[in-house]
C-alpha cells in the first residue's frame, strides 16, 4: 500500500508548516527538515510571542512543539485510524531565547495496532538538548481522510 502521508511530508521538506493540516502547526510556523517512516524533524525560530515573562521559550510552547512533531511522526505511519495522545511527559533541561533556532525530532519506538509509543527531543541549533518527551497515542474510531 502506498504511503500517501509520508509522500506528502517528504514533498514538503524545506517548507513551512503553514501547509500542515494542523492549525497549531500554522502558528508554530516551523520548517519541515526530515520525514521518514516514523521519524520527523521540524526547525522553529523562537519568536517573542513564544516566550515567558523572562524572555525564554515558554514550557507550554516547548510541549506543543514536541506534541506536534510526535503527531506528525505517527501520521507518517499511514494508519487508517486517527491517533490521539494518552499522555505527554516532558522534561525541561535547558532554555532557549528569542531568535534562537530549535529543532524538534520525534521517533516512533513502538508501532502497535492500538497504541503507538514515541520519543522526542527539542534541540538548540548547537545540538544542546533543551527538552525530552515521551508520548503514548491511542487509536480512535475516526478514520483519517
Amino acid at each position: 500500500m502506498e504511503n500517501k502521508r509520508l509522500a506528502w511530508l517528504q514533498a514538503h521538506i524545506g517548507k513551512s508548516t503553514k501547509n500542515s493540516p494542523s492549525p497549531f502547526a500554522h502558528w508554530l510556523d516551523g520548517v519541515l527538515e526530515q520525514a521518514e517512516l516514523g521519524e520527523v524533524a521540524v526547525r522553529f525560530a523562537v519568536r517573542p510571542d513564544m516566550t515567558n515573562p523572562f524572555g525564554m521559550l515558554h514550557g507550554g510552547v516547548i510541549s506543543g512543539m514536541l506534541d506536534d512533531v510526535i503527531g506528525t511522526a505517527v501520521a507518517s505511519l499511514n494508519k487508517e485510524q486517527a491517533f490521539v495522545s494518552l499522555n505527554l511527559v516532558v522534561d525541561f533541561i535547558n532554555a532557549a531565547k528569542v531568535s534562537d533556532e530549535v529543532v524538534a525530532k520525534a521517533t516512533v519506538i513502538r508501532n502497535g495496532r492500538t497504541v503507538v509509543y514515541v520519543q522526542a527531543e527539542l534541540l538548540h541549533h548547537s545540538d544542546k538538548i533543551l527538552a525530552k518527551a515521551t508520548s503514548n497515542l491511542v487509536a480512535v474510531p475516526n478514520k483519517i481522510k
